[in-house]
């Protein structure tokens, strides 16, 4: 059984382009341990990456230099892989070593193992090295983000889904904001909002509320907390389709706002508008960051402290979504077309207040999937 979300014959071109770059680095084999790159090249989709990890074993996939990859998981998700992968599957139980079965696997004679050292822990690698002592690893972070960037039309399809249902969670948040209404009151109905548009994953929350009269704490993870007058509410939506995943953020005032807010709103709208103008295939990240730069020194300030965005794609625990190229000072990889890019610019003086979009890059120019909040909403 094949997954549903892509041909074989997708898949398989992936793998032969992770191939062709193990072949230029002289590599016999790539232990894929990422979870996202796991599922961008078998289609496996599942939490228990962290889980294996937690008992000292493993979820990779095995990519030889010729041919199709295993993929090394937990017994007990023998069903999930055969209902989504296309390729080998190799299932242990818990007790049995992983690693032994992965070194068994490789392909005869091989000498030298790509790894992703930014997504194996310690005791991995070193079981690993244990199970193969003459086999020589070298990391190759980052190599199948690299690739992942510049999607396919499939690809792109799913992100514009997951942005309609983003943008579908976003109104349904601004309309349930109001004084007096606890968070997790919102939350529930973002969340009822978007399975019912087709929100198909829940590896990542589907929303992510603060709330005080400093936009409340980026990153916190508690629901709790009741909206006031006076408060600033930051919104970030996330919509999945088939793990591909589109942004849709914004700041709510409740009640009326400041003029120091009204203004921080102001400048929030010329950095996104400045850099998301700025997108199109050929301009590298730094120089996107270097037209939200100039708003914001022409604004008073000084040099813009933070990157303004990103690319990003597929969305899986416990790593997130973004693909290592960056809307930043210093980011000289050149944009392509197809690429998906999250613009997230905001201030935090007089208060944490974000305009955000997700766009698909164009020859010349970028395609808009979710609509930023060009003014500052009041309930």
């Amino acid at each position: 059984m094949t997954h549903k979300a892509f041909t074989v014959e997708e898949f398989q071109g992936r793998v032969r382009r992770v191939q062709k770059v193990l072949a230029e680095r002289g590599l016999d084999a790539a232990l894929i341990t990422r979870p996202q790159n796991v599922y961008y090249l078998t289609g496996f989709r599942s939490l228990g990456a962290g889980l294996a990890a937690g008992m000292g074993q493993i979820h990779a996939a095995l990519v030889p230099a010729d041919g199709t990859p295993t993929l090394f998981m937990r017994a007990l998700e023998t069903k999930a892989a055969a209902k989504y992968c296309w390729t080998e599957v190799a299932p242990y139980r818990d007790y049995e070593d992983a690693y032994a079965a992965i070194v068994k696997a490789l392909p005869a004679g091989t000498r030298r193992l790509g790894i992703e050292q930014l997504e194996i822990t310690a005791l991995q690698l070193e079981r690993l090295r244990r199970a193969c002592p003459a086999v020589e690893t070298a990391d190759i972070s980052m190599t199948v983000e690299r690739l992942r960037r510049v999607k396919s039309a499939q690809e792109i399809a799913y992100t514009r889904e997951a942005g309609r249902i983003a943008d579908i969670g976003l109104r349904a948040a601004i309309e349930a904001v109001r004084d007096g209404v606890r968070i997790s009151s919102v939350y529930a109905e973002v969340l009822r909002a978007m399975l019912e548009a087709g929100q198909d994953d829940i590896n990542w929350p589907p929303a992510l509320i603060w709330s005080g009269p400093d936009g409340g704490l980026m990153h916190d993870t508690s629901p709790d907390g009741t909206m006031a007058n006076g408060h600033l509410v930051t919104l970030e939506i996330t919509g999945t389709r088939e793990l591909y995943v589109a942004d849709a953020m914004g700041t709510v005032c409740v009640g009326p706002p400041s003029k120091e807010v009204a203004k921080g709103y102001e400048i929030s709208v010329a950095l996104h508008g400045a850099a998301q103008r700025a997108l199109r295939a050929g301009v590298t990240g730094e120089h996107v960051h270097a037209q939200a730069d100039k708003v914001f020194r022409d604004a008073g300030h000084g040099p813009y402290y933070r990157r303004v965005g990103g690319a990003i794609g597929i969305n899986s625990q416990p790593s997130l979504f973004f693909e290592g190229l960056n809307l930043l000072k210093g980011e000289t990889t050149p944009l392509e077309a197809g690429m998906t890019v999250l613009v997230q610019p905001g201030v935090d003086k007089p208060a944490m207040i974000i305009v955000a979009s997700t766009n698909v890059i164009t020859a010349s120019g970028s395609e808009e999937l979710t609509r930023p909040l060009p003014e500052l909403i009041r309930r």
